[in-house]
């Protein structure tokens, strides 16, 4: 049996996903004692919120025990850490941004899952559909850390990438990669991992070109 074929992949993805929704944890907590969002930039794990349960709902309906593994413990994660969060940015300008991502996404979710269960459509074309709206998600995920390229060109300064979320992405991504072109053979597996690894490492580029100067800094 060839390793791609095997479910080591799938496992390991398991704990390299998860990885990466946890990741934000350790900074939200440290920022909550200092009473102040500081340099974290909260619109990632905005999107994980969303993309985490973008993918539950594919899950749900093809059904796949994996991606359900993948994604319910990072859900709660990233809901967990939102919570802390918003309370952080009172005043800011980030805060009416992050709440009318969370409403208007969830409400897309929402929408979107009551009108493919009662279409009557197939469950593979739900399925099919449901796998392209979270692979979309995905991508805006691993393109988020970018939200504020702007600010760390001028500044010099990438602070508000946080590093150990890059790296996360970067191993998580390369590991579906792998998998989804060599094992499964799926462009929807291999396709927006591929993309987010490509995403992760221009992160980490903007990291070595602009180091981090903020004693809150990753």
């Amino acid at each position: 049996m060839s390793i791609f074929s095997s479910n080591l992949f799938p496992f390991v993805g398991i704990f390299t996903s998860n990885a990466l929704y946890f990741s934000s944890i350790p900074a939200v907590v440290e920022r909550v004692k200092e009473g102040s969002l500081g340099p974290l930039n909260p619109i990632p794990t905005t999107c994980i919120v969303l993309s985490t349960l973008a993918w539950l709902m594919y899950a749900f309906s093809v059904p796949n025990p994996w991606v359900v593994t993948s994604n319910l413990p990072g859900a709660c994660a990233a809901m967990a850490a939102m919570t802390m969060m918003l309370p952080l940015m009172r005043g800011s300008k980030q805060l009416l941004f992050v709440q009318s991502t969370l409403v208007g996404g969830t409400l897309m979710n929402l929408v979107l899952w009551s009108y493919l269960i009662f279409s009557g459509m197939t469950a593979a074309a739900r399925s099919h559909i449901l796998g392209l709206y979270a692979s979309v998600f995905f991508i805006i995920l691993s393109a988020s850390p970018l939200s504020t390229i702007k600010d760390v060109v001028l500044s010099k300064d990438s602070a508000s990438i946080y590093a150990p979320m890059t790296v996360a992405q970067c191993v998580n991504c390369a590991l579906w990669s792998t998998y989804g072109f060599f094992g499964a053979k799926d462009v929807f597996v291999w396709g927006p991992n591929v993309t987010g690894l490509t995403l992760g490492l221009l992160q980490l580029l903007l990291k070595l070109i602009f180091p981090s100067t903020k004693a809150t800094a990753a």
